[in-house]
């Protein structure tokens, strides 16, 4: 399984957890001042190097502003959605391309984290693909949109000084530890059987195929 975003919050619980239950994984990260579209054909190509295929993707990576919606920059703004849709599309298009051209039998899974502005169009984009891929291909795509969590990208990017912020502390306190766990298990847990699925599927011709 492909993970990006995995220095912290889901893709980090979800990397871990991968490796605990015995599973290879590709673990990508950026710096948040960082472009990485131009590298993305690289991983894959050193994922398809190093471990033949890539049966899923969980496409996680996002970075975020917690500011006075008056009081963004335009550059700001553009980082965000730069790196939360083009940065995520991008993944989206290098996730199917690996999928359905190096894949045999044709599948794989697709699994978008979906949220709030620049990851509420990841979301209407992904909807989009679900529909348009030929059914031939195989490919699931699956929308994650798991809503607020006790993860790092709260406490980075809250100040002490907006209104807002005593709330949304007041929100992150409520959420009893160990939640982001949880739900990356059962996101991990469902891939694990949808894989199956598959691969009941097509067994009666795929004998020499092995699934990781």
């Amino acid at each position: 399984m492909q993970v990006t975003g995995s220095s912290s919050g889901f893709g980090r619980s979800m990397t871990e957890l991968l490796l605990k239950n015995g599973n290879r994984v590709v673990a990508t990260l950026r710096r948040k001042e960082a472009r990485w579209s131009s590298q993305l054909t690289g991983v894959f190509t050193k994922a398809k190097e190093v471990f033949g295929r890539v049966d899923a993707v969980f496409n996680n990576a996002g970075i975020g502003i917690i500011t006075k919606m008056e009081s963004l920059s335009y550059e700001e703004a553009h980082m965000v959605f730069e790196a939360n849709s083009w940065d995520a599309s991008n993944v989206t298009r290098e996730a199917i391309r690996m999928l359905r051209e190096v894949n045999k039998p044709i599948w794989g899974i697709l699994l978008q984290d979906s949220s709030t502005l620049g990851l509420h169009a990841l979301g209407g984009f992904s909807e989009s693909i679900a529909q348009e891929l030929d059914p031939a291909w195989n490919i699931k795509v699956t929308i994650i949109e798991p809503g607020p969590f006790r993860t790092r990208v709260f406490a980075d990017n809250l100040q002490p000084e907006l209104a807002g912020t005593k709330l949304r502390e007041g929100v992150i306190s409520s959420l009893p530890n160990g939640d982001a766990e949880k739900a990356v298990a059962a996101i991990e847990k469902r891939k694990r059987q949808s894989l199956a699925e598959t691969m009941d599927r097509y067994g009666s011709w795929s004998e020499d195929v092995y699934f990781t």
